[in-house]
């Protein structure tokens, strides 16, 4: 089951590279490109090419707070690879009782510009829970790995800050241990 996921995925990893490829003569105005210039107008248009951004989602029922902040390099004018980290809390109310959980993420990700305000994106992510064994009542540590992929839009708010709204579907959900409520993964966030 895991090594179908992961073929999967590479192939959508693939498959966004190789269209990265054949968007990149469509240049969008706010992006530099890398001419033949000088050593010092080189060095400054590769910080130009410098990517910050995050995700901030809260849902109330469960409550869900997720906090996280992304770094990434557009490699030419269509396609940006990056990664980032995470935290999410989440709290559950029962009949009879409150489950709270912590969850750490690191992620790796991969987004095409498809066209204008559309990207599509890959993901790969390691999340990292305390989990609790019913059956022992022991808490142990678990480490999952979710690739994901989807796609999203990407607004443009004020100089150079872009509002970001994606989708993305978790191929390795796991209903115990993820803090979504379903493989769907709704995100908004601020970028440059």
């Amino acid at each position: 089951h895991l090594q179908k996921m992961r073929k999967i995925f590479f192939t959508l990893l693939l498959g966004l590279f190789a269209f990265s490829h054949l968007m990149a003569q469509n240049t969008p105005p706010n992006i530099p490109t890398l001419p033949n210039t000088t050593k010092k107008d080189f060095q400054s248009q590769i910080g130009k090419r410098w990517v910050w951004g995050g995700n901030f989602s809260l849902i109330f029922k469960p409550f869900l707070l997720d906090l996280s902040p992304t770094l990434g390099y557009r490699l030419n004018q269509s396609f940006t690879a990056g990664i980032g980290i995470g935290g999410i809390y989440n709290r559950n109310q029962l009949k009879d009782s409150t489950i709270s959980k912590t969850v750490f993420t690191g992620r790796a990700f991969t987004q095409v510009q498809l066209w204008k305000i559309i990207n599509a994106q890959v993901e790969y992510e390691l999340m990292q829970s305390n989990v609790r064994n019913e059956e022992t009542k022991l808490v142990q540590r678990k480490l999952l790995a979710n690739p994901l992929a989807g796609g999203g839009l990407r607004l443009l708010i004020f100089a150079g800050v872009s509002l970001q709204v994606s989708v993305l579907y978790n191929f390795n959900y796991q209903k115990e241990f993820s803090p979504y409520p379903s493989p769907w993964i709704f995100r908004m966030g601020l970028g440059r």
